[in-house]
Order: structure tokens, then C-alpha cells, then sequence
């Protein structure tokens, strides 16, 4: 039954020269072609600015629709509370606009393409050891 087992283990790591029993820590060759085949081309990249601006201005767009929308809301409820037709104690109200200002401010601030960039240099400094 283990001669099943590590022959399993010696298919799946087959590219990994240097230590053909270990699926966890793999080195050698095996890194060298992950590296070629995930890295960014820069060439790629250059060649859709041309998109990369499109889909950067769809999404200024939409974020500044989703802030008005936000103060909108928050003006409405506000107008709502001193009419007497909401309480300003309305938790549930509360909790959505505080976790929509947060997505908010995320995209606005432009926090998570900077959280996947550095993902991305991670995974690159990883892959140079």
C-alpha cells in the first residue's frame, strides 16, 4: 500500500529534480518554469494601456456614482430622522453605510490594487529563493 502512495507522490513532483519526494517544498526546475509561466510581460501590458485607461475611467465613474448615491442616502436618512419617520438609533441602517463607506474608500483609494501588487511581489520574491 506505501509503494502506492509514494509512487503518487514521485508523478506529481515529477519536475522537481532536487528532491523528488517533496510536493511541499519544491525547488530547481520546477520553479524556474512557475516563473516563466506567471511572470507579467511588460510588452503585454504596454500594448492595452489603451484598456487599462477604458476600464480605469468606468471605474472613477462608478465610484464617484456609488459616493453620491452614498451621501444620498445618508442626507435621506438624516432628513427622515428629523421628521420623525426614522430613529437615529437604527442599527441595521448603520452597519450597511459604514461597511459601504469602507468598500468605499477601498476602491476610491485605490488600497486594493496596491494589496494585489504587493501579493504579486511576494509570490515573485518567493519564487527567486
Amino acid at each position: 500500500m506505501n509503494d502506492y502512495y509514494d509512487l503518487k507522490i514521485k508523478n506529481i513532483c515529477a519536475n522537481c529534480e532536487d528532491q523528488p519526494g517533496s510536493v511541499v517544498n519544491p525547488s530547481g526546475k520546477y520553479l524556474s518554469d512557475i516563473k516563466k509561466i506567471y511572470t507579467v510581460d511588460d510588452g503585454v501590458v504596454e500594448s492595452f494601456d489603451w484598456f487599462l485607461l477604458f476600464l480605469g475611467t468606468i471605474g472613477t465613474i462608478l465610484c464617484t456614482a456609488c459616493f453620491i448615491w452614498w451621501i444620498l442616502k445618508i442626507t435621506t436618512f438624516i432628513f427622515h430622522v428629523s421628521r420623525g419617520a426614522e430613529t437615529i438609533r437604527n442599527r441595521q441602517f448603520w452597519i450597511r453605510m459604514g461597511g459601504a463607506f469602507l468598500l468605499l474608500i477601498i476602491f476610491m483609494s485605490g488600497s486594493l490594487i496596491v494589496f494585489v501588487s504587493e501579493i504579486y511581489n511576494l509570490i515573485a520574491y518567493w519564487g527567486a529563493q
